[in-house]
């Protein structure tokens, strides 16, 4: 319930903001609230592609999920695969061949073929060739971010929920982060997964900044 509440009310938020061409910026919080923020993003901004940056797929069904784990389903919820507990505001569900999941390195089998059937195209932000890819997915198109920061490395990024080993650099974040702006018009971000009491001192928040502050230079207002 709590889930669905903060969702409706960012519905309400975002599309208020990108109602006077404004940029929405969204921090704090987990997965789930892009079941509020892109479904009221998708209803404004059609048509729009969306950058997932996650070391999870989020593309979990409550057929597929070995936990029931709701933040698991939250994408597949927004590609039209619903989870009951969550809402979703828009006339129809988001592409699934419009998003790009650029991580993804902790995936159920499930869950694996969820992607595959819904045409998500996934980049691996290790790879060479991925800044070149990300651009590629994303020319010339209006665009969505999200990012959960355990797609970075937890020896860098500690302050996490599921932290998953063999991450990437807050360096490399930035870089893919800067390839996909430089291409496509980016129409709002969603920073998700910092955990606060984990990171007492503030260690993280200096870092995390400096990582998008780049792309929030190149974004469409």
């Amino acid at each position: 319930q709590a889930a669905r509440r903060s969702c409706e009310n960012l519905h309400q938020v975002v599309k208020q903001t990108l109602s006077r061409s404004e940029l929405p910026l969204i921090l704090g919080g987990e997965c789930t609230l892009i079941a509020g923020s892109l479904s009221a993003a998708i209803e404004q901004l059609e048509p729009l592609a969306l950058a997932f940056f996650d070391a999870h797929g989020d593309f979990n069904t409550a057929q597929t999920s070995p936990s029931g784990y709701l933040g698991g389903m939250c994408l597949a919820h927004a590609c039209g695969l619903f989870a009951e507990a969550l809402p979703w505001l828009a006339a129809s569900a988001f592409p699934g061949k419009n998003v790009s999941l650029i991580g993804g390195r902790a995936l159920d089998p499930g869950e694996l073929e969820n992607l595959a059937r819904a045409g998500v195209k996934r980049i691996a932000p290790e790879a060479p060739d991925a800044a070149a890819r990300a651009r590629d997915s994303v020319r010339g198109k209006s665009i969505w971010i999200h990012v959960d920061l355990d797609v970075v490395d937890p020896a860098l990024m500690f302050a996490v929920s599921h932290p998953t080993p063999n991450g990437i650099t807050f360096e490399r974040l930035s870089e893919l982060l800067s390839a996909v702006a430089t291409t496509a018009m980016v129409q709002g971000m969603e920073i998700c997964g910092y955990q606060p009491a984990k990171d007492p001192e503030r260690l993280l928040t200096k870092r995390i900044a400096a990582a998008v502050a780049e792309t929030l230079s190149q974004a469409q207002c």
